[in-house]
């Protein structure tokens, strides 16, 4: 059977970038292309009072996961009339360094009775060697938990979300050591574009407008990964004009294959 994964950074309103607006827009693309399940990014105190997720309701909802210290920044959305969850977590990084960063997962379960794991993470930001580090530890940390959840299950496992680096980073040069692999390398259609494409600028009509990067698929910094062996047919950054107006990093998705 196939699945289709979505990651979604949605700009958190750090910047006066406010959520009203934007929230619709990115609900049209979700709803456009439905995916099985949706991992966000940057998903603030804002972002979770958005009506949009209400108006969701119908098709999707949220796996559950402790917030008892702060609001799930990275949160996973599934279609509850195809999936179901088994099993579901969360941790943080590093609250010190930043308390957004980290994974939600969760074991789902088909009505035909397959199962699977998806990791939803975002990974540190800040360019510079010490970051790399940094980001290096985070990947660490996922394949850690990655390995226990199949150890448990023994299913396939899949992660996505805004790893903040490039495949020719150390911390996806980490990840392919450790036998996972973007899902991009093994799709049949997949899209040329880097999934970054710079903040969307407020117009005279106090809207947000954003524009498509110049910028090819070796720029991306959010991925969609699974283990080898897996086979995708498709993986396509989103560039409609509502997802670029949205935020600043476009949506990606792709239909994967589960054995």
């Amino acid at each position: 059977m196939t699945i289709r994964l979505m990651t979604s950074n949605i700009w958190g309103d750090y910047f006066g970038n406010e959520v009203s607006g934007r929230d619709e827009k990115l609900e049209r693309v979700y709803r456009r292309y439905m995916p099985d399940v949706l991992g966000l990014q940057e998903m603030t105190d804002s972002w979770h009072r958005s009506p949009v997720w209400e108006r969701l309701r119908g098709e999707y909802a949220f796996v559950p996961v402790p917030t008892e210290e702060n609001p799930d920044f990275t949160p996973l959305l599934y279609r509850k009339g195809k999936l179901s969850v088994v099993d579901s977590g969360r941790i943080l990084y590093h609250t010190e360094l930043d308390r957004s960063k980290g994974i939600t997962w969760a074991v789902f379960s088909t009505v035909g009775g397959h199962l699977f794991a998806v990791f939803n993470t975002h990974f540190m930001w800040r360019d510079g060697v010490e970051y790399d580090v940094i980001r290096r530890y985070n990947a660490m940390e996922l394949v850690g938990q990655m390995r226990q959840v199949k150890r448990a299950y023994d299913c396939p496992c899949f992660f996505m979300g805004d790893l903040n680096c490039t495949v020719d980073s150390p911390a996806w040069k980490y990840l392919t050591g450790e036998g996972y692999l973007p899902v991009r390398e093994v799709s049949s259609e997949r899209s040329e574009i880097s999934s970054w494409h710079g903040d969307p600028v407020r117009g005279e009509d106090r809207l947000f407008h954003g524009s498509m990067t110049s910028d090819t698929w070796e720029k991306s910094i959010d991925h969609i990964g699974a283990e080898n062996r897996t086979a995708a047919e498709r993986y396509i950054v989103v560039t409609d004009q509502d997802a670029l107006d949205a935020t600043d990093h476009s949506p990606v998705f792709a239909d994967i294959e589960v054995r």
